[in-house]
């Protein structure tokens, strides 16, 4: 069998790793493995895997109609990533011409419009949704639903929030598959033996939609409490300089594509906060759970992300927002805590709460 995977993202992350982690797995199996990725640092991982890894010249993801819950300012930055992926939307249909796979399964579920031209061209096509769509918004959501029943023959979706989101695709195109993990360490502590301050991680990085402002608020609110730290392992996804060039440094005033990265340090030396620590990029996942009380993971996308499964396997209890409450990957009170979404103050009780009751 022969299946082509496109792929979204360049960097080496959440999405670009749950890949990785499958097309291993498919390795021992009788499957010739085809991807389609953007130019960056997932290139060379990928190639590990199979010789057959098809770069785009686009360097940024290629989600072109990525309407995730959760997305401030949906239309203009739909414009805009439709815009900017025109060349792909042409590359990756040359490609699947191409290599005529037996399957074509895309890593997001906002390429609808190459789920068009995979159809097209006859294909089976299998799409993976990692997070729900935007259901305020009635115009993008009526698009994404169309162009998925029309064109796409399953959705797989990474848990049953992401699946409770889709409600306008019939239900027969959709199925729940958990994030895969791999390559974890199994030796669980109990977490008030790790250090004798109280750890906070978020991992991901620095984007809007993951709710980096809501545990820069938290931390401004819990300042006060000397021993309480958070760690921020992932980065800007743009340098400061990439915002000082027109249109960038517009549209980074008009707020439609900020500079995250810069006003989240702002607030940091705003407020003078000593609690805040970034660690960049981590490759030994393992060493900084050790070091870790609580996954902290404020979502504004309605599902959780990567980061819940893989903190959850070294029994490390999650704190999670959702507008729609579903506790399949967090279990209220078990397993972590579930927050309402944007809720900075409540983030902050829930963080205390964990920190006043470890047991």
């Amino acid at each position: 069998m022969k299946v082509l995977y496109v792929h979204h993202s360049p960097g080496v992350g959440g999405a670009s790793n749950s890949l990785y982690y499958l097309l291993n797995s498919l390795k021992e199996k009788d499957v010739e493995i085809h991807i389609i990725t953007p130019k960056g640092p997932i290139i060379d991982k990928f190639l590990s895997l199979t010789p057959h890894v098809y770069p785009l010249q686009q360097t940024e993801a290629v989600a072109v109609f990525f309407s995730g819950a959760g997305m401030d300012f949906l239309i203009p930055k739909l414009i805009r990533g439709i815009y900017n992926n025109r060349a792909s939307l042409k590359e990756i249909y040359d490609i699947m011409k191409r290599v005529k796979p037996d399957i074509v399964h895309f890593n997001d579920s906002g390429m609808i419009f190459s789920a068009r031209h995979a159809k097209k061209l006859g294909l089976p096509v299998v799409m993976h949704a990692r997070t729900a769509v935007n259901n305020n918004s009635w115009l993008s959501n009526s698009i994404v639903n169309y162009f998925i029943n029309k064109y796409v023959d399953k959705i797989l979706c990474i848990s049953d929030s992401v699946k409770q989101g889709f409600r306008g695709v019939i239900p027969n195109k959709l199925k729940t598959i958990y994030n895969p993990y791999s390559e974890f360490n199994s030796n669980l502590q109990d977490p008030r033996s790790k250090n004798s301050s109280f750890n906070g991680l978020f991992l991901g990085h620095m984007l809007l939609y993951k709710g980096i402002y809501e545990l820069i608020d938290a931390a401004v609110i819990l300042r006060n409490y000397k021993d309480i730290h958070f760690f921020i392992a992932g980065d800007n996804v743009r340098e400061n300089s990439f915002f000082k060039k027109f249109p960038n440094n517009l549209l980074d005033f008009l707020n439609l594509y900020p500079n995250v990265g810069r006003r989240v340090q702002e607030k940091i030396e705003k407020y003078e906060l000593s609690n805040v620590h970034f660690l960049g990029y981590i490759n030994n996942i393992s060493e900084l759970m050790e070091k870790m009380h609580v996954n902290i993971a404020p979502m504004r996308l309605n599902s959780p992300p990567r980061s819940i499964f893989e903190t959850g396997m070294y029994g490390i209890p999650s704190i999670l927002s959702l507008k729609d409450k579903v506790e399949d990957i967090v279990e209220h009170g078990v397993t972590g805590l579930i927050i309402p979404e944007r809720k900075s103050k409540d983030l902050a009780n829930a963080i205390l709460y964990l920190y006043e009751n470890e047991a």
